[in-house]
This record gives structure tokens, C-alpha cells and sequence, in this order.
């Protein structure tokens, strides 16, 4: 991906330049998930960027050693979907068409309520309660 002028890598020293928000005020979040942080920018995420996923439970510094997962990460971060369906993936696109003619306003305060901070945290909890259960279980058979 060295030749292609759409990707471009940077490298920030927070205690040089201790950037914690974009120019937007988008919070940046520097060490959330651990170190190093890495976000990247495109149309769809704007100045503040979104944070690169993790696809393993190594750490992100030791996943993104294999070459292969870091190029699979860069060509996700470079992919758009955009809502006349270009640049989306068949789930993306079924989705698209699934709430087009549909009021969503609803549908998007219930997805932002899913993924904040406070609602991750209970359902990590339920997920090793019901973990707890299921070897409870299992222990009685």
C-alpha cells in the first residue's frame, strides 16, 4: 500500500503534542483499549476519526505485527458505505434497504443507547452471570 496515495500513516508522540479531542471536539480517547491507540480517517468518520477494531484478543500492538492483518484493517478502515449503497457489502446494503422507507429516529437513539459506556459495562456483566449459570449447570449434571 506504499504507492497508493490514499492511504497515509502518521505517528503522534501524545507527550509531545497531548491532542485528547479533534477539531471538531470529537473526544480522541488516546490509550482507550490500550496502547498504542490507533484511529483512522476517512469521509465517513471526519476529522475526529473512529478507532481501529481489534479482530483477536492479542493486544493491538502484537495483532497488527502480522502484515496480512494490518493490511486487512487499513483496506476496512479505506471502505465507505454510502446510503445510495455504493462501497457497502450485501449485509450493508439489505440493511440500507430494510430502513429506508421506515421512521429511524427511533432505531438510531436505540443503537446509541446500546453502545454507550454505561450499557457495555451491564452487558458484560449479564454475559458472565449467565457464564456463571451455564457452568453452574452443567456442574449439576
Amino acid at each position: 500500500m506504499k504507492d497508493d496515495p490514499g492511504v497515509v500513516f502518521g505517528d503522534i508522540n501524545l507527550r509531545e503534542s497531548p491532542i485528547r479531542s479533534a477539531p471538531d471536539g470529537t473526544p480522541m480517547n488516546p490509550g482507550a483499549g490500550g496502547w498504542p491507540t490507533l484511529r483512522y480517517f476517512n469521509a465517513e468518520t471526519g476529522v475526529g476519526g473512529a478507532p481501529v477494531d481489534r479482530k483477536t484478543t492479542q493486544k493491538i500492538c502484537d495483532e497488527f505485527k502480522v502484515p496480512d492483518r494490518m493490511i486487512e484493517a487499513t483496506k476496512e478502515c479505506m471502505k465507505v458505505c454510502k446510503v445510495d449503497g455504493e462501497g457497502c457489502d450485501d449485509d450493508e446494503k439489505a440493511y440500507l434497504e430494510t430502513w429506508r422507507s421506515q421512521d429511524y429516529t427511533a432505531e438510531i437513539a436505540k443503537l446509541e443507547d446500546l453502545v454507550s459506556e454505561g450499557t457495555q459495562k451491564k452487558m458484560k456483566q449479564e454475559i458472565k452471570l449467565l457464564a456463571k449459570l451455564a457452568a453452574a449447570a452443567k456442574d449439576e449434571l
